[in-house]
């Protein structure tokens, strides 16, 4: 069997920026990048969201699992201009 040599990583700074931007919307399923997140060392962690809100209830859910990560900013809608 031909042994294949792993690829070393890459070294990243911490905290990890994340960007999210699109409208808050089931669609788009930031509530799965949320849950994501959760999943890893969220403390490592930064999480920038972007987007107008187009479904309140969902805006909401989003915020509920938002809270329990150490880092994650809902900043509001990009102007265009």
């Amino acid at each position: 069997k031909e042994q294949v040599n792993a690829v070393p990583p890459i070294p990243v700074a911490y905290p990890l920026q994340l960007i999210f931007i699109g409208r808050i919307d089931p669609l788009k399923g930031l509530d799965i990048l949320l849950r994501a997140i959760k999943k890893v060392d969220a403390s490592q962690i930064e999480l920038h969201i972007y987007g107008s809100v187009t479904d309140e209830s969902y805006y909401q859910h989003c915020q509920k699992l938002a809270a329990s990560l150490p880092a994650v900013y809902f900043k509001g809608a990009l102007s265009r201009t």
